[in-house]
């Protein structure tokens, strides 16, 4: 970091013993604005259980830059972007990953920040189970739905029918918002979709268009191949049989295309291919 943005930064520092809040984060949005001209700022917003953690991981390492997140406090909501976090962390090169929704004041920062934007999707039925594997063998905790600490003892036609009543709603909501935001143009540059399902199919291909259609120029085949090899996010863990026998019924997979119903004039064919 230049002396120069140091001392602009340090201003805005003091600011804040005589300013108001939103005043010293509009003196420190402009520094970072006038630093991230020229930088890379990727954001991936991520479907939950649809690769987005290893995708971002991925591209960090490709671009040699710093990875992280950008909500209030760890373990706090990512749906929203927190301003000062976002304002920290694009004074550099940086990928942020977080399951954020397109609502108008987070695509307004990304906006104004001028990111590249990367939506991880993933068929729905796939993501919920991944969801239910990771809720069986990880944490209980999530910010966007409470989980019943006796969650894990449940038969488990409840535990699914948890999800396609709690989760699922949330999941099509976040792609909806998503896809409003790229129909609508309003980030004013193109949104990348990526699908958990082609990820899966060949590695080695969606991370060179991803990494494409990040920096604008054809990935360096080496350099990715060496990256890809050192993978240490397993998105691919248990995907031959993700959940050994338990499938969803009939009744429940009509209750989540019910849901993708709701949003007729929006295209949500990642979640269910034969629509």
């Amino acid at each position: 970091m230049s002396n120069l943005l140091k001392t602009d930064m340090l201003r805005a520092i003091q600011a804040l013993c005589r300013m108001d809040l939103d005043a010293v984060l509009d003196r420190a949005e402009k520094v970072a604005s006038n630093a991230n001209k020229g930088r890379n700022f990727v954001f991936v917003a991520g479907m939950p259980k649809s690769g987005s953690t290893f995708i971002s991981k991925k591209i960090a390492e490709y671009l040699e830059c710093d990875w992280g997140h950008v909500s209030d406090t760890p373990g706090g909501c990512e749906f929203d972007i927190y301003r000062p976090a976002l304002i920290r962390k694009t004074l550099e090169d940086v990928v942020v990953q977080q399951h954020t929704l397109a609502t108008n004041g987070n695509v307004e920062y990304l906006r104004r920040f001028g990111a590249t934007v990367v939506v991880t999707l993933r068929q729905l039925p796939g993501a919920l189970l991944s969801f239910r594997r990771h809720l069986l063998n990880e944490s209980l905790r999530w910010p966007f739905v409470a989980i019943d600490s006796d969650y894990r003892h449940w038969d488990e036609k409840r535990q699914l029918d948890f999800l396609v009543d709690l989760v699922a709603p949330w999941m099509v909501n976040f792609v909806a918002t998503w896809k409003i935001a790229e129909a609508n143009d309003l980030l004013g540059r193109p949104i990348r979709f990526a699908s958990y399902e082609l990820l899966k199919n060949d590695e080695f291909a969606t991370m060179a268009s991803l990494v494409e259609s990040v920096t604008g120029k054809p990935a360096d085949n080496g350099k990715l191949k060496a990256c890809l090899r050192q993978q240490k996010t397993n998105y691919r863990k248990g995907t031959s049989r993700p959940d050994g026998d338990v499938v969803f019924g009939e009744v429940q997979l009509e209750r989540m295309k019910a849901l993708v119903l709701n949003y007729p004039s929006v295209d949500l064919s990642d979640l269910f291919p034969k629509f």
